[in-house]
């Protein structure tokens, strides 16, 4: 049987669900998130959204997101619920806490489309040529028969346009488009979602971004920039501001990878872009436990940045080396 059917079967079946997705979120993982949540109450199932991190301010304006619960200082009972379904996320460290939960479950659901996924679970559906979780999401509302209204479209729309990297890497295709023609025909407004989503910058945002460009460096057709915890510091910017400097990066015309090196407390987390389809930072990701797609992908390194950066441009160029 096939994954989707199977999964189909999973929800006609169970009574009680969880839905959970990665640490960091951003619109595909919480849009993906909340439109499953809104699919099981049109079916009159129990569901909870778990999430152990917190919300990103840009996506605070989805009507449904004060029901997502934050595991941060508060207590869960797994044995409540008969299902988990993970979606967005390639491995179960992705999800914080949650993933030590995954063993409590009767049955656990994997729904991703990234192809570093471990294909964790019970039930794993993994499309790694699709834009975005949400573009699978929008194929079980079909499957279920289940009619997609403008709440749930506004999630998708949000999840599919900044996944896709709004309509420009390489897995959106004619079906991504088709199905925004219908997510568009439920009354959603393309330029409203866009600037919920990214016309909410603040000074302090801007003064991160001015200290992570003026240090750019570039060598041997790869571009990068290093944010440490001071820059943080004096700029008073938020984690999720750091969020798009590295596809603005990534436009430098005559590199073929952008990496971002940001210093966390005991290591680094590496992000990486891939402008040369010959150059597949998903396997260089993998080398340092991380993962993602083939053009971006993204890794934590124990270690100082200098440490690191020597480290992974050292396999970095090992790679490029042999195209």
């Amino acid at each position: 049987m096939r994954p989707l059917n199977l999964i189909k079967k999973a929800i006609s079946e169970g009574s009680s669900f969880v839905i959970a997705t990665h640490i960091n979120p951003e619109a595909d993982a919480i849009g993906s998130q909340l439109a499953v949540y809104r699919l099981l109450q049109k079916l009159n199932k129990k569901a909870k959204p778990i999430l152990d991190d917190e919300i990103p301010s840009n996506l605070k304006f989805f009507p449904d997101v004060v029901k997502i619960h934050i595991l941060s200082g508060q207590k869960f009972a797994p044995a409540n619920y008969e299902v988990l379904i993970v979606l967005d996320t390639p491995n179960p460290s992705r999800l914080g806490k949650i993933g030590d939960y995954l063993s409590r479950f009767k049955l656990v659901i994997n729904i991703d489309h990234h192809v570093s996924n471990t294909r964790f679970g019970d039930v794993v559906w993994v499309e790694e040529n699709v834009s975005s979780a949400g573009e699978m999401v929008y194929k079980l509302y079909r499957t279920l028969g289940v009619e997609v209204d403008y709440t749930t479209a506004l999630y998708l729309y949000a999840a599919i346009l900044t996944d896709s990297g709004c309509f420009r890497y390489t897995g959106t295709t004619s079906s991504t488009h088709k199905i925004v023609a219908e997510l568009l025909n439920k009354g959603v407004e393309p330029y409203g979602v866009y600037a919920q989503i990214y016309e909410k910058n603040t000074v302090d945002k801007i003064r991160l971004w001015g200290n992570c460009l003026k240090n750019v460096q570039k060598k041997d057709k790869i571009v990068w920039i290093e944010i440490t915890r001071q820059m943080f510091k004096e700029s008073k910017a938020r984690r999720e501001d750091l969020e798009g400097v590295i596809d603005f990066l990534r436009t430098i015309s005559d590199a073929d990878v952008a990496v971002v090196f940001q210093e966390l407390n005991s290591e680094v987390k590496v992000t990486f872009r891939s402008r040369n389809q010959d150059v597949d930072v998903n396997e260089i990701a993998k080398i340092f436990g991380g993962g993602g797609h083939k053009m971006a992908s993204g890794c934590r390194v124990s270690g100082s940045i200098k440490e690191v950066r020597r480290k992974v441009f050292r396999v970095l160029r090992e790679s490029m080396e042999k195209r």
